[in-house]
């Protein structure tokens, strides 16, 4: 008895503890922490490697915790067996069980108050704090486990193949309800719009600059070898309120001319000195994170960024309204006339911006690209030809049949696209490449 209540004892603290750290790591992870926090909560070893992959984290924890509860049973079960039968002897077989029932309900009160309740609370009140004190042994705890969790995720794979289930539509265990749990807001009622909004924020660690880039022959800037009055006749016929400044091209930028300071110039179009009311310009790398890319430029409060490649050469531009459309939709005031980037013309059928970025034809069109060095469809076809396509011409690109429906010297506009059904079959690679080199 006393064993068992030992082992009762321990397996609750240790259940207290995975239960702590997960939501601890939910609330690090999707609220506000500064980098220099951030930096030093990360320094222990053990506590790095929780952090540094969430989902192996997330996983093990959960395995733990399930195996927790069962070994807890057991101790359970080991302590409960004498009761119950002297309730039984006691009371009657009808009594006796109404009284162990109600016992086994108060039990199981207080193992949800003590290992559930209590442990979220402090996450939540304190996460750097319980991942200071707690992470690094839960941690060891964790990688003994690991072993186990290979083996079951060989068996899931098998499983789900056999089941003809897809793989990448697994949940992470960081789910949306578990974020909104660590965050307190259960009681809260989210409407469609903000549901939309998180979920995309959850997704957004997955995004780098690169997804969002506007490329360099579709950025309008403003060029001191040409004269001001020229340049104003440019940025009057592109209704946009800020452009780079550059000696020549857009490698050789020298800061961000905004609209309202030549407005507010008292000197005449053609004297007006760019260089005098030229502002700062952020530049970013090409791999940066876009949560990186939208904290940095909300730092510098500037609403647009130079992208940069590992050369140092610019490929094109970043604006903060781009990285929140990522978050709420496509943002457009009464000025805004453009087209919507995909639209449905009939069944697996749809017309397709050129400028349309690669993520999110994957998500509505439900394909995978798995092209990371691209991030326009446009960039797409014209890397898959090795040229600028001519206008009607055509070719397949994994599921996609494509025609190029507009298109001038510089990009592709527009394009008709038809997916596929997807069929018992895998085609390869190699018999894709070997039909589209056979529609000329």
């Amino acid at each position: 008895m006393m064993v068992s209540l030992v082992a009762l004892f321990v397996l609750l603290v240790v259940y207290s503890l995975f239960v702590m750290v997960e939501f601890s790591l939910v609330r690090i992870r999707y609220s506000h922490i500064t980098p220099e926090s951030y930096d030093r909560l990360i320094r222990p070893r053990m506590i790095r490697w929780l952090v540094q992959d969430p989902d192996r984290t997330a996983r093990a924890l959960r395995f733990g915790r399930v195996l927790f509860i069962l070994f807890w049973s057991g101790s359970f079960f080991a302590i409960s067996s004498p009761i119950w039968a002297a309730c039984l002897s006691a009371m009657g077989s009808s009594v006796g069980s109404i009284v162990f029932l109600l016992y086994c309900l108060v039990a199981a009160s207080v193992f949800y108050v003590l290992a559930e309740l209590l442990p979220r609370a402090l996450a939540i009140r304190g996460p750097e704090k319980i991942l200071r004190v707690t992470g690094s042994m839960v941690a060891v705890c964790l990688v003994l486990l690991l072993p186990n969790l290979w083996l079951i995720g060989r068996i899931k794979e098998k499983v789900y193949r056999a089941l003809r289930l897809n793989l990448e539509n697994d949940l992470n265990p960081l789910d949306i309800e578990v974020q909104l749990r660590a965050m307190g807001e259960d009681h809260v009622v989210l409407s469609p719009v903000v549901r939309n909004i998180i979920d995309k924020a959850i997704q957004m660690p997955d995004l780098d600059v690169s997804d969002i880039l506007l490329p360099r022959n579709q950025v309008n800037w403003i060029d001191l070898h040409e004269s001001p009055k020229e340049s104003l006749a440019m940025a009057r016929k592109t209704g946009h309120t800020r452009f780079p400044l550059c000696e020549g091209d857009l490698d050789r930028c020298l800061g961000i001319i905004h609209i309202k300071d030549i407005f507010r110039d008292p000197a005449p179009d053609e004297r007006i000195d760019l260089r005098k009311i030229r502002r700062p310009i952020a530049s970013l790398n090409l791999e940066d994170k876009l949560m990186e890319a939208l904290q940095k430029l909300l730092g510098l409060k500037v609403h647009m960024a130079l992208v940069l490649d590992e050369f140092g050469g610019a490929v094109g531009v970043v604006t903060l309204e781009r990285i929140l459309e990522e978050l709420v939709g496509e943002i457009q005031d009464e000025f805004d006339m453009e087209d919507e980037e995909i639209v449905a013309l009939g069944i697996n059928r749809f017309r397709v911006d050129g400028l349309t970025p690669i993520h999110e034809l994957e998500e509505r069109l439900k394909v995978n690209f798995e092209r990371d060095d691209i991030s326009t469809f446009s960039g797409l076809i014209t890397a898959e030809l090795g040229r600028i396509p001519e206008k009607d011409e055509k070719l397949i690109y994994e599921r996609l049949e494509i025609v190029v429906t507009e298109v001038d010297e510089k990009r592709i506009i527009a394009t008709e696209v038809s997916v596929v059904p997807e069929s018992s079959g895998d085609d390869s690679p190699a018999d894709a490449r070997e039909d589209r080199e056979r529609i000329p």
